[in-house]
């Protein structure tokens, strides 16, 4: 496939939303151009994780403490060295600074996230900061960490995720019926009542149907202008939770066109749509599946296709949770492995589940906890505690026990800041407290009593426990007390709760939030940032303008930072995602501010890109071709931060880009972006190392990605060759490839690679003699280079067999 196809396969896999509008509704009043400054700095600054501060505004450099900094002059530095390619790509530093803002943004997220973490799987690192190890958890946690979660990321589901679905998957009343409606009509909006697992069940019917691989569809596509000629023929795509806009003008003839063009390149679609979404079900009845319908549907809806009156049953529980656990033992359902689930204890408590009419993905996550049991590492009676606890009723109540400002700031700080140690939780409950007193302040108000209440008492009042953790100080780790909920879903339904239950608290809560999302330390900061995204949740419209709108323009670069992981939770709501998506691309557009710029930038990176990927990645083309060329460095960072995704492989979908940004003779070439590609591809190459099996140590990321297959080896040919073959640009690529030749010295099975990767690209340039006068120029400096040197001049040399 050439360049050009590769290109027109890979965009129309994620088809575009509407464009940009003229006039972004976060634009400034008068609507004129951007006012001028300095670029903003991409280089965040942030106290080591142990830094002792406060929750002030202060801004600056995290300095630690130490008296002789000077945070003036540390972002004078940060902001020169965002304007030479050379001091920004060589700075390792700069790499971990990058490398520690991922791990804290996954870190937060995964805190909040309701199945209670994020599966991480890459081997990837920056510097020595490796992104998948940046969740924790309780061993309940850990059991369903690495489980499908029930939402998928816009662009191609994972095998893992398919494999997971097809290995677990009992079918619910109406499987059957969602199956053939599909097969007749090649598109359907499904309308399924929560829990009944709408989005597993569309992803188990395409993996049956379509023999090409499954999609999911960007948040903001609309179906109307869908150009399914760039689909992947015989894929299986989704679109989740159809915006009221597009139901109420949605008309038949929509869907007819829809429905032949899929039918002729062999795709089909699920469409899933709100209970309460705005369909003119009369005239779309051939379409629609309503899982909760009887038969015939509703009045007026003689067509409708749907199961028996009333609630629809879902999938046997037992089975499911025979099938879930099997997955977790890594075993067959019908094993002496998961015999334990015959037990009469384990029956009973599945069937009260069933009784509660949870949802299919509480069954799984009841399946996760299990599986410790089956492996002896936990006790029914530790379960059942533990999943009795999540009854409404009972949370409610254990809340409610909670009875003075004190404990009530305790369990909400807690909630923000759960795993991180003791006096962050306690310095952020008594900012808490204090403001919920100064509220009823009076003469006769009395101080705290210091005394009142133990450490124990707070503790188990609050149902959490300290625990011995460590954490980084710039002069090594060091131990700490860590403090945590005994259940770590309390964290999200803490904040869900207070939010709902006491609107009174909103402006409370939000300014102590803000203070904690100012404060010097990033931890502190991404993690006020989530909770606010989790506010968000229950009223974006809100939120956006109280917090983020005017965040997202700040002169200081942490305040932006928090924006970034407000938007997290957001991007991965189905009804708000169309909504995110937008107000980022507005903020793409020039006439913002170059604070707002930078912001949409990073978020196109480790926050919202990683959930729509490949329009991502088109918005990053749009902003390197900015005239005021402010963004070249945060482009970098984000596309760093897509390569390096824990948990989904975008490493050749990055590639693909970079080159089409450097191919000259790409439609809407320009020098500024080539320059942008290729500095981005050396940030990698620079940046970026992989663990490597066998003890072999880490090797350069982009050079292990090319030694693991022909299509990537031949991406990162054409990009290197590229790359010294550009202006200004091409002493950078050289001088990698010198550490790369370091590397190699050190590591002798990176030699052969190395020198295959070398060959390749004296082939593609018609020369060698270039790489051949390096070389030796380099063994004449650093005679310890002798070895690998030699090696790799016999394989120019044509005595290593080029791939």
């Amino acid at each position: 496939m050439s360049e050009k196809d590769a290109r027109a396969d890979r965009d129309a896999r994620a088809p575009d939303g509407p464009s940009e509008p003229a006039a972004p509704p976060d634009a400034p009043a008068s609507g004129g151009a951007p006012p001028d400054g300095a670029p903003p700095p991409g280089a965040p600054s942030a106290a080591a994780p142990g830094t002792a501060s406060d929750a002030s505004g202060r801004r600056g450099k995290d300095t630690d403490g130490d008296p002789g900094a000077d945070p003036g002059r540390a972002r004078d530095d940060r902001a020169a060295a965002e304007d030479d390619p050379a001091r920004r790509l060589k700075d390792d530093g700069r790499s971990r600074e990058l490398g520690d803002l991922g791990s804290q943004l996954s870190e937060a997220l995964a805190h909040l996230l309701p199945a209670g973490g994020v599966s991480m799987s890459g081997n990837f690192f920056l510097s020595e900061t490796r992104l998948q190890d940046a969740v924790g958890g309780d061993k309940y946690t850990s059991a369903q960490g690495a489980s499908f979660s029930g939402r998928v990321d816009s662009g191609r589901v994972p095998d893992r995720v398919l494999e997971e679905i097809r290995a677990t998957f009992v079918a619910p009343d109406g499987h059957g019926l969602l199956e053939g409606l599909l097969r007749e009509r090649s598109v359907v909006l499904l309308r399924a009542p929560s829990g009944w697992g709408g989005t597993t069940n569309s992803l188990r019917v395409l993996d049956r149907l379509c023999a090409g691989q499954v999609w999911k569809l960007n948040p903001e596509v609309r179906l109307g202008s869908l150009q399914v000629e760039h689909l992947s023929e015989s894929g299986g795509y989704l679109a989740e939770a159809l915006e009221p806009e597009q139901a109420r003008t949605l008309r038949p003839f929509h869907l007819e066109r829809l429905s032949e063009s899929l039918k002729d390149r062999g795709c089909r679609l699920v469409v899933t749509v709100d209970t309460d979404s705005p369909l003119p079900r009369e005239t779309l009845d051939a379409w629609l599946f309503d899982v909760a319908a009887g038969p015939g549907g509703t009045a007026g809806g003689a067509g409708l296709r749907g199961v028996a009156a009333g609630r629809p049953a879902g999938p046997d529980a037992h089975q499911l949770v025979r099938r879930h656990v099997a997955w977790h033992l890594s075993v067959a359902p019908d094993t002496e492995d998961t015999a334990f689930l015959t037990r009469g204890d384990i029956k009973e408590l599945v069937d009260e589940a069933v009784a509660e009419r949870l949802p299919v993905r509480r069954l799984a996550d009841l399946s996760a906890m299990l599986t410790l049991v089956g492996r002896g590492e936990a006790e029914v009676a530790e379960v059942r505690g533990r999943f009795s606890a999540e009854s409404d009723d009972r949370f409610r109540g254990w809340f409610e026990r909670q009875d003075d400002d004190d404990q009530r700031s305790f369990v909400i700080a807690l909630a923000v800041l759960n795993h991180l140690p003791e006096h962050v939780v306690g310095r952020a409950a008594r900012l808490l407290a204090d403001r919920l007193r100064a509220l009823t302040a009076s003469e006769e108000t009395r101080p705290p009593d210091l005394f009142g209440t133990s450490r124990r008492g707070r503790l188990e009042a609050a149902a959490a426990e300290s625990y011995a953790s460590v954490e980084n100080t710039p002069y090594g780790p060091s131990g700490v007390r860590g403090l945590r909920f005994l259940d770590d879903r309390y964290a999200r339904r803490v904040i869900q709760h207070v939010w709902e239950e006491y609107p009174d608290a909103h402006p409370v809560l939000m300014d102590w939030l803000k203070q904690l999302a100012a404060d010097p330390q990033r931890r502190i900061r991404m993690r006020a940032g989530a909770a606010i995204g989790l506010l968000s949740l229950f009223d974006f419209e809100w939120i956006r303008r109280e917090f983020m709108i005017g965040w997202a323009a700040d002169p200081d670069v942490r305040r932006r930072e928090v924006v970034l992981g407000a938007l997290q939770l957001p991007i991965r709501e189905p009804r708000l995602a169309p909504l995110v998506s937008r107000m980022v691309g507005d903020w793409c557009h020039p006439v913002h501010p170059r604070p707002v710029a930078w912001t949409a930038t990073r978020a196109l990176g480790a926050s919202v890109g990683r959930t729509m990927p490949a329009r991502s990645l088109r918005l990053l083309r749009k902003l390197a071709l900015d005239p005021r060329g402010a963004h070249a460095a945060a482009v970098g960072d984000s596309v760093t931060e897509l390569f390096v995704d824990p948990e989904k492989d975008l490493a050749g979908v990055v590639l693909d880009h970079l080159l089409d940004w450097t191919d000259d003779d790409a439609d809407g070439s320009t020098a500024a972006l080539r320059e942008v590609g290729v500095t981005s591809f050396l940030q990698l190459c620079y940046g970026i190392r992989a663990e490597v099996p066998r003890g072999h140590g880490s090797w350069p990321g982009v050079l292990w990605l090319a030694a693991q297959d022909d299509q990537q080896f031949r991406r990162v040919v054409t990009l290197l060759a590229r790359t010294l073959d550009t202006p200004y640009l091409f002493p950078l690529g050289y001088e990698m490839l010198r550490r790369w030749v370091r590397d190699a010295q050190r590591e002798e099975p990176l030699r052969e690679p190395l020198g295959t990767l070398l060959a390749a690209i004296g082939t593609a340039e018609g020369d060698t003699e270039a790489l051949r006068g390096y070389l030796t120029e380099w063994r004449s400096e650093e005679p310890g280079l002798g070895e690998a040197v030699g090696s790799l001049l016999k394989a120019l040399d044509g005595k290593a067999v080029p791939r």
